[in-house]
């Protein structure tokens, strides 16, 4: 899935985004079975993204995390934001971030203090 997301990641976000879902909505409530597969997919995808022969983004990792929850029906909502604070980043530069929630589980993409990330997108 990584290796496809990078393909589709490449692609215009036309294309990407409907892959992630409808825009502007966010995912009904998970089952607590839900939110379990949830995590344990967003792990997985994590752990084999350090060993892709290329650098597997947050952008990519949130689109194959999306439709591996999707094949199983897992309710989950994909945001796309901006840092207001580079320095706090470490950034030099504007960065983009994506990131998967389940519930109320960050499932793919939890980097840094997610709460002050400027949302741009949200996609169920």
């Amino acid at each position: 899935m990584l290796a496809l997301a990078r393909i589709d990641s490449a692609r215009s976000a036309a294309h990407y985004t409907a892959i992630l879902g409808k825009a502007g909505r966010e995912a009904a409530s998970p089952t607590e079975q839900d939110e379990r597969t949830a995590r344990r997919i967003g792990h997985i995808v994590l752990r084999v993204s350090r060993y892709m022969p290329f650098r597997a983004v947050c952008l990519q990792q949130a689109i194959a995390t999306r439709r591996m929850l999707r094949r199983r029906n897992v309710p989950a909502t994909v945001f796309l934001g901006v840092t207001p604070d580079l320095e706090k980043w470490g950034k030099s530069r504007d960065t983009a971030h994506a990131w998967v929630v389940s519930g109320s589980s960050v499932v793919s993409g939890l980097q840094g203090d997610l709460d002050e990330m400027i949302v741009v997108g949200r996609f169920a």
